[in-house]
């Protein structure tokens, strides 16, 4: 079925070929639906996904192309209430790293990296209000924080009973 206009015209329909539904945009293929019900939408220059109650209630998974290379970024984004401004709010990078609160790795930049190879930072800016990590430890006394070498515990933070802190490791330098 072609929908057309002065300016436009618009293609949607089945694709023997392929067994699939499409739409298209003049010749451009911008959304397809295949036979196993997978969803593809595309966009030159980079694509986004808007699901959305109202023109200003959405939220939006965008992606970005890195560079002149085949990599890509997918970012998410949302509006905050009482603004009408998407702003991103998560990443996953092309390497596997999320970033939370941030759309760069710079470890001076404010926000939280889940790294790809198991690290994670952490940046708060003092104006946010202090203290960039918080451990709630409920109900009994015990390890805060367990560190680990090789998959061998050599230290630990803990509270062995209310207002005490101890901090404990199993090497010969250690206080432990």
């Amino acid at each position: 079925v072609t929908y057309q206009n002065a300016a436009n015209t618009w293609n949607v329909g089945l694709d023997a070929a392929d067994a699939s539904f499409k739409f298209k945009d003049g010749t451009d293929e911008r959304l397809r639906i295949d036979s196993s019900g997978t969803t593809t939408f595309t966009k030159s220059g980079g694509g986004n996904i808007r699901i959305a109650e109202t023109a200003s209630r959405y939220v939006e998974i965008m992606g970005y192309a890195e560079g002149s290379a085949n990599g890509s970024t997918m970012a998410f984004h949302t509006i905050q209430a009482g603004t009408s401004t998407s702003t991103e709010r998560a990443r996953l990078t092309s390497g596997g790293d999320l970033l939370v609160g941030k759309n760069s790795s710079a470890f001076g930049t404010t926000g939280t990296e889940l790294l790809s190879d198991g690290a994670v930072t952490i940046t708060r800016s003092g104006s946010a209000g202090g203290t960039p990590f918080f451990i709630n430890r409920l109900a009994n006394s015990g390890e805060l924080i367990a560190m680990y070498q090789d998959t061998q515990q050599v230290g630990s933070i803990g509270t062995p009973y209310a207002g005490e802190l101890y901090i404990g490791g199993s090497g010969a330098n250690s206080s432990g």
